[in-house]
């Protein structure tokens, strides 16, 4: 795998690290991605902060984990 480069590998490596329930990781991922929004393209820096934002919400609070974690669980349980 290459190595993070800008601001949307940093974000998809810590959604990934979400994902997977590494908040330590995630959170020092998600805190790499903020430092190069600024070289975004701007159609995606809007957006590109407020996932981060949020996600960092989940990484930095247990409680948000444990609901992440149930709203997830329960996600994959329920028949598509």
């Amino acid at each position: 795998i290459p190595p993070a480069q800008d601001a949307e590998d940093f974000y998809l490596i810590g959604r990934a690290y979400l994902l997977i329930g590494d908040y330590v990781k995630a959170r020092s991922s998600l805190l790499e991605a903020q430092k190069y929004l600024s070289n975004t393209d701007p159609s995606n820096t809007k957006i590109l902060t407020t996932d981060i934002a949020a996600a960092l919400v989940i990484a930095n609070d247990i409680e948000m984990q444990k609901r992440f974690k149930g709203e997830i669980e329960n996600t994959l349980k329920t028949p598509h």
